[in-house]
């Protein structure tokens, strides 16, 4: 089985996230025909050979306006190894597509326009990256054809993204020069970057560590429970959504009243297995007959469990957030009937600390929050777990989606 390696791209406007994207697609051969076809089109009409950035265009206001506006998803198949890039917004308005976008992956590439240099929207992302648990970041400091491939020039911005790095708390970053207009350093070295002897981004992508950096034993979704007929026995499977260590056949589970289950089978991929790994798909036939339903935890070891969140979230909802609210929380795959407690001022991430002189719950606005559950469920920082450390929050009265969160980010303390 490949590896898949999630990324998160992301970039402020005209940083030429879309290009360097475009880019690494076609230079890879990762296009199918009727796609470059489009991209020599648009091209042509602009005056171009080829308009790279294009590819990435899928709505039709992204194509009028040539911007990214939602989260798309773009795959890259390189030697045994897939690469999902989760293709991100660059503006403000935008950021809680960056928000959940960045969710689902485990490091992130964000741009670095060499003529602008580092802006605040670089430093929102990065701070959302670091926020969602993400291990790697990978600066790639573009256009430097436009400053003249100025080897100082780089070396100044690549100190700057280091600082920023080390403030967020990130271990592991990739510093790289590149001209995604010309392809320098994409996927071929190019001349002008001779003084350069690190790697490419293809090279940097081949190399990504994709080893789950979840170790703690945590707790198990039930996502559904399937019936499987076979020769007139009926057999019960459970399908299930985990973070970290792996569970083999023959593993010990508990439930939430405390009985102890064995993994019987397990299947994977559609056929039966030993191993099943995290964030793929999972069912398991257990050992007895426990009454158990969509949404109900399984545990590797005895739970901690809490009736109250403590959450960063962004708020989705057109509707200003009020504390005392009612909300209905999706936590793993439950939901469960909740209350806004308290909440911070708004989080500038610009400058990472808290913004007094905006404290609404907004569209695009981050805060951290206190919410009071109905019942108890286990709790996990994101960074440990994202099954049981992340949340949703809806209106029980329109269903509509008002915020997303993470658990228990210590990320923000200082006042501004």
């Amino acid at each position: 089985m490949s590896q898949i390696l999630r990324i998160a791209i992301a970039g402020s406007v005209d940083d030429g996230k879309s290009t360097l994207l475009g880019r690494l697609l076609h230079d890879t051969g990762s296009l199918r025909v009727d796609q470059i076809s489009k991209m020599k089109k648009v091209g042509a009409s602009k005056g171009l050979q080829i308009d790279l950035a294009s590819v990435t265009d899928g709505l039709k206001a992204e194509q009028e306006q040539g911007i990214t506006i939602d989260v798309a998803y773009r795959y890259l198949d390189l030697a045994g190894r897939r690469v999902i890039f989760a293709d991100t917004p660059g503006h403000e308005q935008y950021t809680r597509n960056m928000f959940t976008g960045a969710s689902s992956a485990w490091a992130s590439l964000l741009l670095v326009d060499a003529v602008r240099g580092l802006r605040d929207q670089t430093r929102r992302h990065s701070a959302i990256a670091a926020l969602q648990g993400h291990q790697h970041l990978v600066f790639c400091i573009n256009k430097l054809d436009a400053v003249e491939y100025s080897q100082t020039r780089f070396e100044e911005l690549a100190a700057q993204c280091q600082t920023l790095a080390d403030q967020l708390g990130i271990k592991q970053i990739t510093l790289l020069p590149v001209a995604a207009l010309n392809g320098a350093n994409v996927v071929e070295r190019h001349p002008s970057l001779a003084w350069f002897k690190g790697p490419t981004l293809l090279e940097t992508l081949q190399s990504l560590s994709t080893q789950a950096t979840h170790n703690a034993p945590s707790p198990i979704s039930i996502q559904s429970v399937l019936t499987e007929h076979d020769q007139g026995q009926t057999q019960r499977l459970l399908s299930l959504r985990f973070s970290g260590q792996p569970l083999k056949v023959g593993d010990t589970l508990q439930d939430a009243h405390g009985n102890s289950l064995s993994i019987k089978r397990a299947f994977a991929g559609g056929q039966e297995v030993e191993t099943l790994q995290a964030g793929l798909d999972a069912l398991i036939e257990i050992d007895r007959e426990v009454d158990l339903t969509r949404g109900d935890w399984l545990f590797r070891q005895p739970p901690e469990l809490s009736n109250r969140l403590d959450v960063t979230l962004c708020w989705l909802g057109q509707q200003i957030g009020q504390t005392r609210q009612n909300v209905v929380v999706r936590h793993g795959d439950q939901w469960i009937r909740g209350r806004i407690l308290e909440a911070s001022p708004a989080i500038d991430l610009a400058n990472l600390c808290y913004h007094e002189s905006y404290e609404s719950m907004t569209p695009n606005s981050l805060h951290r929050v206190q919410i009071q559950l109905a019942k108890s469920v286990p709790v996990s920082a994101f960074d440990q777990d994202p099954v049981s450390g992340s949340c949703i929050l809806v209106d029980p009265v329109t269903d509509q989606t008002l915020a997303a969160g993470v658990i228990n980010s210590n990320m923000f303390t200082q006042e501004p």
